[in-house]
């Protein structure tokens, strides 16, 4: 899971350094004219030249090894904070997934709960259709019976003739049984 991403390889910015055209490694010749009116250099000279030459040196080395130094532990810094992020982008993700589940769960137990009391429903249709007596109140919960059984026009059609089935009879007392036989042929 600690891996540096690839994209980042090569990514490091190096500040340029800036040397001017009459300037090398610190040291700056003397200018013309002040050649031209001095005497020659003596041997001390010369070593008070190399000298300054050395301490310029040494202090532009100082100067880029403290921004090397600089620039590596800001390195280490951002692939830290790389690594943080992307254990938290895990962390994210992981709680991403098991709340989607949480979710699709819930939908679940709430698509079963409807299911359930249709069911119910549908059951209390059913048998108060079966126990009335009176084909009057059994007219009026075909309606219904067609709308949860989501019947067809022709089985409407037989539904309504069996709820005035018994008046058209002359009230025989079969009893609820006697429609079960229509059911039970699907």
């Amino acid at each position: 899971m600690h891996e540096i991403s690839t994209l980042d390889k090569g990514s490091e910015w190096v500040e340029p350094v800036h040397r001017s055209p009459g300037k090398q490694r610190g040291y700056s010749p003397p200018p013309l004219e002040q050649l031209i009116n001095s005497p020659l250099t003596s041997q001390d000279d010369n070593v008070s030249i190399a000298s300054i030459n050395t301490d310029a040196t040494g202090k532009e080395m100082a100067r880029l090894e403290a921004k090397l130094s600089a620039g590596e532990m800001r390195i280490q810094q951002l692939t830290t904070l790389l690594h943080e992020s992307e254990a938290e982008n895990a962390k994210l993700t992981q709680l991403s997934d098991a709340l989607k589940e949480e979710i699709r769960r819930s939908v679940r137990n709430e698509v079963r709960e409807k299911h359930m009391e249709n069911t119910e429903y549908m059951k209390n249709v059913i048998l108060k259709f079966l126990l009335l007596k009176n084909g009057e109140e059994r007219k009026h919960l075909v309606p219904v019976l067609k709308t949860v059984l989501q019947l067809s026009p022709s089985e409407t059609s037989q539904l309504e003739l069996l709820a005035f089935g018994d008046e058209g009879e002359g009230g025989s007392q079969a009893g609820w049984g006697s429609y079960l036989h229509l059911w039970s042929s699907r």
